[in-house]
């Protein structure tokens, strides 16, 4: 795996670590929902 993939990755799971703890389960699994859509639309 490329360095910034690694480091995108790691920041990525900060953030919706923080964003559980700060928020709770709801929201952070409610935008990963959004992110892997997103994702999904831009891929194809």
């Amino acid at each position: 795996m490329p360095w910034h993939d690694f480091i995108f990755l790691a920041v990525a799971g900060t953030l919706w670590g923080a964003l559980y703890v700060y928020r709770g389960f709801a929201v952070a699994v409610g935008s990963h929902i959004v992110w892997n859509l997103y994702a999904l639309a831009m891929k194809g």
